[in-house]
Formats: C-alpha cells, sequence, structure tokens
C-alpha cells in the first residue's frame, strides 16, 4: 500500500486515475544520489519503503509500474530539476 493512505481510498483513486489527497512528502534518504547528480529509482523506492528491495524495484521499473509526477519512469537514474 502507498504510504499514509486508507486502503479503501487507493484503489478507487488508483481506477479514476487520480492524485490520492493526502500525498506526503518525505526527505532525500541517504544513499539515493547517483554519481552525476542524478537519483537513483531503484534505491529510493526502497529506502522510502515504497518496494520491498531495490531488485523488487527494477522489476517494478521493467514492468513499467513506477510514475513521478504522472510519467511512467524507465530510468534507472534520473534527474530532478532544482527547487
Amino acid at each position: 500500500a502507498v504510504v499514509g493512505h486508507r486502503d479503501d481510498e487507493l484503489p478507487r483513486v488508483v481506477r479514476r486515475g487520480e492524485m490520492p489527497a493526502d500525498i506526503h512528502t518525505v526527505p532525500l534518504p541517504d544513499g539515493v544520489a547517483a554519481a552525476d547528480g542524478g537519483v537513483h529509482i531503484p534505491k529510493l523506492l526502497a529506502k522510502t519503503g515504497l518496494v520491498e528491495s531495490v531488485s523488487a524495484a527494477n522489476r517494478k521499473l521493467k514492468e513499467g509500474a513506477v510514475e513521478i509526477n504522472g510519467q511512467k519512469i524507465t530510468e534507472i537514474v534520473m534527474a530532478f530539476p532544482s527547487g
């Protein structure tokens, strides 16, 4: 389940393609920064508890099951604009 969401809300929100009303932000965990200044997405997903492991995160990326701001993510390392 997504952190901080009622179990009955998430399926409804996902079916409608909506954003949950109570999205929580967390600071960027240690160890997820990539050498090029980007963010290592599998490590980010694992360290924030959204998946059980980095391997599970890699599988989710390959399956096309990861979205950030409504965009499917397939890259292992992703650059984010500052600010």
